[in-house]
């Protein structure tokens, strides 16, 4: 009866049992933010094996390394950073893999830190720095408490109210002179350090906040369905396209004008802020643009008609914003690489040979895509009518196989940096030019001689304007050149005002109907040569003729 007894006093009610079942099943298997599955704890995403960079997000390439039961389960891989593109993820197993994939779906979590282990590593140096930058602040409070002591020491009255002797004070001085001095030498270090400290600190901070933006403390999981006929260690091929992260096409031209040959980089200047650090990744440079669209635009009717009154003032409306927008401001490796160029259609895909390890946060990596010498036509140019500085252009072809895309050219010149000119969409065999900045060991001056004016004749009662200008040039290097030298005379669109050439010297070698002037001249090393432009224009007494 008493072993009865105690069976009925222990056992337990089964709604109880039920609600211990579930709790416990919840512990065991409960992944945050998702359903429970068959897993208890997600399968970390595999190692990023290739990024396919676009010039406005990226194809990311992982391969993640799974264990399967026999039969059907469900498998949550993650954490996958948010700015994923929920439409463009693929899941495919590796070759010859047995497995079948079913449906997947992506579930969003909401953490309490950020998930991304760059981020994590950021916020753990910030701290240690912020640690040892208090610990130095410490260290100089107790030294500024010491030194204030030891300034305050002073001779006080003894017990029978008799001040101190000389013995006394000369210890004191002694003490403040010793002491003192060995305070205050460390207070001047320990107050450099915190100085250096509170620098790293900041710098530190500035890059955890430039991670940190953008970025949120949440995370995609995909939650997806594998079938396997026996239990098995397998991997599966995961990509998707992420935002956050282009790249755009930078060069850089080395010009040797003794050679006449221009070192050639192609280089992909690469933004990555996609909360995941691509690590020893293979990388390819992509032209296509997938945000431009598939189809061409449609044509619209064009309507001809009389227009109402509110018409013509929308119509005015709508003209002055678009003056206000066109007057508005719109908003490295040198080593030679071989890297293979695949044409798909209409864009140009470039592997990079070399693996590249680029951390979230990059704002400015430089990729070298390929380098190059192309020979090059130089011309040096002068229309000193405008500016009175020689300009350095080359005339080469692009004898590549890749498609060189608009952007920046950052321009050195024998070995000096000349200045910043911009490459034209260049496609592969066609011929390009490029502004090589000014030359300054080439001097050009253009001045006016002589103007006069007076009347010719007593009858026809004509006005006339002379001008005399003289062009000097004058080279400063130690080889020859050859300058294409600008100039103009005015141009009349009326038959009364006459434009009358009394002598050009040398001859150009061009004049076109807009009476624009080409002179090519060759200077011989420190030679100079000048040019004279004498004219007048004539024209009716009494009118005014504007331009002159």
């Amino acid at each position: 009866m008493a072993d009865m007894k105690i069976l009925n006093e222990s056992k337990t009610p089964l709604w109880k049992l039920n609600i211990f079942r579930g709790l416990f099943f919840l512990l065991v298997f409960y992944v945050p933010g998702l359903e429970a599955s068959q897993q208890t704890q997600p399968i970390k995403p595999g190692k990023i094996q290739k990024v396919r960079l676009y010039t406005d997000r990226a194809e990311i390439f992982r391969k993640t390394a799974i264990h399967l039961p026999k039969g059907s389960s469900d498998t949550v891989i993650g954490p996958f950073p948010t700015s994923m593109i929920i439409d463009s993820i693929r899941i495919s197993p590796e070759t010859d893999s047995l497995i079948q994939i079913g449906n997947f779906s992506i579930q969003k979590t909401y953490q309490t830190r950020f998930l991304d282990d760059s981020i994590q590593k950021q916020e753990a140096r910030v701290d240690q720095l912020r640690l040892k930058h208090n610990s130095i602040r410490d260290e100089l409070g107790n030294l500024e408490h010491q030194l204030n002591y030891i300034e305050s020491l002073s001779g006080e009255k003894n017990q029978s109210n008799v001040l101190p002797g000389p013995d006394y004070w000369d210890s004191v001085l002694e003490f403040k002179a010793t002491r003192g001095k060995i305070r205050r030498d460390r207070h001047r270090e320990t107050l450099i350090k915190s100085q250096v400290a509170e620098k790293f600190l900041l710098v530190e901070e500035k890059k955890l906040a430039d991670m940190k933006a953008g970025t949120k403390k949440e995370a995609n999981y995909i939650q997806v369905n594998l079938r396997s006929n026996q239990s098995t260690t397998t991997h599966i091929d995961i990509s998707y396209q992420i935002r956050n992260t282009s790249w755009k096409p930078a060069y850089r031209l080395r010009t040797d004008t003794q050679q006449q040959s221009i070192a050639f980089e192609y280089i992909g200047q690469i933004s990555q802020k996609t909360g995941e650090d691509w690590d020893d990744i293979s990388l390819e440079l992509t032209t296509s643009q997938p945000s431009r669209g598939t189809t061409p635009p449609k044509l619209r009717p064009w309507v001809v008609d009389y227009p109402s009154h509110a018409k013509m003032e929308a119509l005015s409306f709508q003209e002055n914003s678009r003056a206000l927008k066109r007057s508005a401001p719109q908003r490295d490796s040198a080593v030679l690489m071989n890297t293979k160029v695949i044409q798909s259609g209409v864009s140009f895909t470039y592997q990079i040979p070399e693996k590249q390890t680029i951390a979230t946060g990059s704002n400015n990596y430089r990729s070298l895509i390929f380098s190059d010498r192309f020979d090059a036509e130089l011309i040096y140019t002068a229309i000193p009518k405008n500016v009175q500085k020689v300009f350095l252009k080359a005339k080469t072809q692009n004898s590549s196989p890749y498609h060189l895309l608009p952007g920046p050219i950052k321009n050195f010149v024998d070995g000096s940096f000349a200045g910043k000119s911009w490459i034209k969409n260049t496609a592969p065999g066609q011929k390009m030019e490029m502004g090589l900045g000014l030359d300054e060991s080439i001097k050009v001056e253009r001045k006016l001689i002589k103007k006069e004016g007076g009347e010719e004749g007593i009858f026809n009662q004509t006005a006339k304007q002379r001008y005399i200008f003289e062009v000097s040039l004058e080279n400063f290097k130690d080889v020859p050149i050859q300058i294409e030298l600008k100039d103009q005379l005015p141009l009349s669109y009326q038959e009364e005002i006459k434009v009358q050439i009394n002598q050009i010297k040398p001859t150009p070698d061009q004049k076109d109907k807009q009476n624009f002037i080409t002179w090519k001249i060759r200077l011989a090393p420190k030679e100079s040569k000048t040019v004279t432009l004498d004219f007048q224009v004539e024209y009716p007494e009494g009118k005014t003729v504007r331009g002159l």
